[in-house]
């Protein structure tokens, strides 16, 4: 059976457009065309990819559907030079049940491969505990 690509240009809005309006079936439509979940939908979009355009949008069945399809629970969303998982986000927007979804499905995905390395605003400044030994 033929199967149609996925266009990377064109179709990001299109894809955007289907998870904002809760349209479950579009969103399947566009994985089997290859769409990947753990794409940034930028320019389009604030930073963000699929996942958390679902999450924002409050659409738990989306949500579930894209954890399927391989979506990545712990990439993180950024606002404001800030970083968030999707379950924060979710709790913060008042959807309970899905942050309980996207906490499990954190769970799941550490188990299976372990924690991420902490990655450092550049902004951060990392101080020790011990007061310096030198002037």
């Amino acid at each position: 059976m033929w199967k149609t690509r996925w266009n990377k240009d064109r179709e990001k809005r299109s894809l955007w457009w289907a998870i904002v309006n809760n349209d479950v079936s579009e969103v399947v439509k566009f994985i089997n065309q290859g769409a990947d979940p753990n794409e940034w939908l930028s320019p389009y979009t604030l930073d963000e990819n699929s996942l958390h355009v679902a999450v924002r949008c409050g659409h738990l069945e989306l949500v579930e559907l894209l954890l399927r399809a391989g979506a990545d629970p712990l990439e993180p969303f950024r606002v404001g030079g800030y970083e968030f998982t999707c379950s924060e986000s979710a709790r913060a927007l008042g959807f309970h049940e899905i942050a309980e979804t996207l906490a499990n499905a954190e769970v799941r995905a550490l188990a299976s491969r372990g924690p991420r390395p902490l990655r450092r605003h550049p902004g951060c400044v990392i101080r020790s505990s011990k007061p310096d030994a030198h002037p």
